[in-house]
């Protein structure tokens, strides 16, 4: 995302970013890479709702972040599916409208949940993870070597202007998205149709080359 350019200001230098693995981090830490480590563990978190087997909602408010585990791009295929070519202006379609108040249910729950010392655990966890061949590792889009922490402990020993930064931060970003979320519904959504074109080509030339081996 672009707003102010906040996002890629430097949270932690790469002189101070230590661990037992790295004498010191090549690259310094970004709001950006802290941002997308704070997204992850919101989304990670376990909840009773995740076990398809509990009922009991009377405890438990089943709208944290469960949301965030929500596919939306499989929910902009299932609109092509219905015949939806565009969504733009189509806050009137009933699928898409349902779609929308997810995504701004999603960034509300980021608001209410963001936590920077639950961020530096869950990235602690990740770097401890077995790294052996053929083994998932947390990643997202466009993640690179920039974007690993190395020293997660640093999150925790932030001044409280360095805290504030953080907070900045998040809020910027999540105004930012509810005041694109249409742009960002229709570029998604036109990638969702170009991804089942890929994909129906592929297939395609699969079924191609089977025919041409009989």
């Amino acid at each position: 995302f672009s707003t102010s350019g906040e996002e890629e200001s430097v949270a932690i230098h790469a002189q101070s970013c230590k661990s037992q693995r790295l004498s010191q981090s090549q690259y310094d830490v970004t709001w950006k890479s802290v941002l997308h480590h704070t997204f992850a563990e919101i989304a990670r978190r376990k909840h009773p709702c995740d076990n398809p087997s509990f009922h009991d909602t009377s405890n438990v408010t089943c709208n944290g972040s469960v949301t965030l585990r929500r596919s939306m791009p499989l929910s902009l295929l299932s609109l092509n599916e219905f015949g939806v070519d565009e969504v733009e202006g189509g806050v009137s379609n009933p699928q898409y409208a349902a779609l929308r108040r997810t995504f701004l249910t999603a960034l509300e729950v980021v608001a209410s949940l963001f936590d920077i010392h639950k961020t530096a655990k869950f990235i602690a966890s990740h770097l401890l993870q077995p790294h052996s061949e053929g083994e998932s590792t947390f990643c997202f889009p466009g993640y690179s070597d920039r974007d690993v922490i190395h020293c997660p402990k640093k999150l925790l020993e932030l001044s409280e202007s360095m805290l504030s930064e953080y907070r900045n931060v998040v809020e910027k970003f999540l105004d930012y998205a509810r005041n694109n979320i249409d742009e960002a519904l229709i570029r998604m959504n036109t990638h969702g149709k170009k991804m089942r074109r890929v994909d129906h080509d592929r297939q395609d030339l699969n079924l191609k080359f089977v025919g041409q081996g009989f």
